[in-house]
């Protein structure tokens, strides 16, 4: 898992090098040498769009090795400029600012000269969860470990906030962005397109520390987690609902069920066959059970294999010396034993013999 989060990194990144690699452009008549003009506006969406005075912006250069900010305030009419800036293409440029607990900004390209004045939009913060709602959720279930009796679970969660606020998480560990996992489950791995999302892993999964404005985001976490038998059972809670609702597995790994939901259906998935269960329209705090039966187990060898790998064989010579001197101990104590019985019946033989005569046994 950690190889396919590592790939998705990669092509992000990637694909925001190929949006910000158009070389060393320069618009007609300009320069590298030529200074550049950062200027816009912060405004209140919330509020109807007004100006936001007296807001800090800031003006972040990035290089590969460090990063420097410069801060300006907005003037009466939510305005700002940074001047006098000199262009370096190997820096990445962007703005930002901080308003009621969420960051706002947006990068900014100077590979064509000074960029027309932006606008940087805020909104007003709430803490009432209403304003988050789910719009898909997607579970991938792969092919299990037979040898582990484990199983490699993808989950993918598009979060949205449709009302004119941002969410902002309180005080209250509740008031977190909380996900579910199965019992058990460990290799936690999750990336998210929210902007400076925390993660704190809980007893009964995990949870996002993060403001969450107006739009729509992505949430995709991986795990591995443990069945026992032949079976297992996932209970997946919708604590903002969810417009739709898909459960995939490999066709041929057992059968995929759903108490609440019913059997599943088989469904193309790039060529193979899937087995699906998918409902639409899940009401808030609503839960769904789900069953995979006839899951495989492990072989009397693969079991005696891994009894086998289980062992630490640090330990193995150490032990085996100490049984060897333990059976060469209890022999010797038999022996010891024998003899001992058998001088016994010598002298009890040598007590019950005749006298001697005095005889010589020849007449």
């Amino acid at each position: 898992m950690n190889a396919a989060l590592r790939f998705l990194a990669v092509a992000v990144l990637a694909l925001a090098l190929s949006f910000g690699a158009g070389g060393t452009r320069y618009a007609h008549g300009q320069t590298p040498d030529d200074d550049r003009v950062i200027s816009g506006q912060v405004v209140n969406r919330t509020d109807g769009e007004s100006a936001v005075p007296g807001l800090t912006v800031i003006l972040h250069r990035d290089t590969a090795v460090g990063h420097d900010d410069e801060e300006t305030v907005t003037d009466e009419e939510g305005q700002f400029c940074f001047e006098g800036m000199e262009f370096d293409p190997s820096i990445r440029y962007g703005v930002s600012v901080f308003y009621q607990g969420t960051f706002y900004g947006t990068d900014v390209d100077l590979g064509d000269g000074s960029p027309d004045p932006m606008l940087l939009i805020v909104y007003e913060a709430t803490q009432d969860q209403n304003a988050l709602t789910v719009s898909a959720a997607s579970l991938l279930l792969t092919v299990p470990d037979e040898d582990n009796r484990t199983l490699w679970g993808l989950e993918i969660v598009k979060l949205r906030n449709s009302t004119d606020t941002a969410y902002v998480p309180g005080s209250d560990p509740m008031s977190r962005i909380r996900f579910g996992l199965p019992p058990g489950a460990v290799e936690l791995q999750v990336h998210t397109t929210i902007r400076d999302a925390e993660m704190t892993q809980v007893d009964i999964g995990f949870a996002l520390k993060a403001s969450v404005p107006p739009g729509e985001f992505e949430v995709m976490y991986a795990y591995v987690f443990p069945y026992a038998g032949d079976r297992t059972n996932i209970s997946k809670s919708f604590p903002y609902g969810a417009d739709s609702v898909r459960i995939l597995a490999p066709y041929g790994i057992g059968e995929l069920q759903s108490v609440d939901l019913g059997a599943s259906e088989i469904a193309d998935v790039g060529g193979k066959p899937y087995q699906l269960i998918q409902a639409s329209n899940v009401a808030r705090g609503a839960s769904i059970s789900i069953n995979i039966l006839d899951l495989p187990a492990p072989s009397t060898s693969q079991r005696l294999r891994r009894s086998l790998g289980d062992i630490r064989f640090e330990y193995v010579a150490p032990a085996g010396l100490v049984l060897l001197m333990g059976l060469l101990v209890g022999l010797a104590l038999l022996r010891r034993r024998g003899t001992g019985r058998r001088r016994a019946r010598s002298n009890d033989g040598e007590e019950q013999s005749p006298p001697p005569t005095g005889k010589t046994g020849i007449e």
